[in-house]
């Protein structure tokens, strides 16, 4: 995957796991599964054990987004960071043996 389909992809989850809508989205899907989970008979286990995978493949795609974010802030941070000019020291460079027997 290159550099920009990073940046779109992680800046689009970057606005949605900082948005109060999506984060009150998330929240309300959790608390769905939570009630559904509940509402199944006991003889049901097939049906909780689906609501539970289904959610888990929701987290799984929540770390997937913070992933892309958290790539996107390193991408940035790194463009955004001025290059470190080396400067060439005008030193004698015998000082640099001091240590040599001579």
């Amino acid at each position: 995957m290159n550099d920009e389909t990073i940046n779109g992809l992680g800046m689009l989850c970057m606005e949605l796991l900082n948005s109060e809508a999506f984060d009150a989205l998330t929240k309300l899907y959790s608390q769905q599964c939570a009630v559904d989970i509940l509402n199944t008979a006991p003889h049901e286990q097939k049906a909780r054990e689906g609501i539970y995978a289904a959610y888990q493949g929701f987290e799984g795609f929540l770390g997937l987004m913070k992933k892309f974010s958290e790539a996107y802030e390193k991408l940035h941070n790194q463009q955004q960071q001025p290059a470190v000019e080396t400067e060439l020291l005008d030193d004698d460079p015998s000082v640099h043996d001091i240590y040599r027997a001579t």
